[in-house]
């Protein structure tokens, strides 16, 4: 009888071990994956934003670079008021005007000027002064 008891309160405390164990495990785990998840903060800007800042965005133009002929984008920072206004004008006034970088050249001949530009029902219209 005495033997069926120690042996009872062996399989009790085994049990409650291995559930413990379990139990402790999961913690363990637990915590390591929030430790491991990257702390989110608020970013702060230095200054705000100014209205003309808002109102910018980047239009990629291409030109030819002058050595190899290939097409090479080129960004240009314009106020999207100006291109919502007339996009075909404003785009292609930034073509006549030429590249910044000096490796590319221009595609439309000097002294030109824009007479009009329109799309209408996917066609495309302008005319050039030259």
């Amino acid at each position: 009888m005495k033997n069926k008891k120690i042996i009872i309160i062996f399989v009790v405390l085994f049990i409650i071990l291995i559930v413990g164990g379990y139990f402790l495990i999961n913690y363990l785990k637990q915590n390591k994956a929030e430790e491991e998840q990257p702390i989110v903060e608020e970013y702060t800007p230095q200054e705000e934003i100014s209205e003309d800042q808002l109102r910018q965005t980047i239009v990629s133009l291409y030109f030819p670079n002058k050595e190899t002929k290939e097409l090479e984008p080129e960004a240009r920072l314009v106020d999207i008021k100006e291109i919502l206004e007339n996009p075909y004008e404003k785009i292609v006034n930034l073509l006549i005007q030429g590249p910044k970088d000096e490796s590319k050249e221009k595609i439309i001949p000097e002294n030109t000027k824009l007479l009009s530009a329109r799309n209408r029902r996917r066609l495309s219209n302008t005319r050039f002064f030259i």
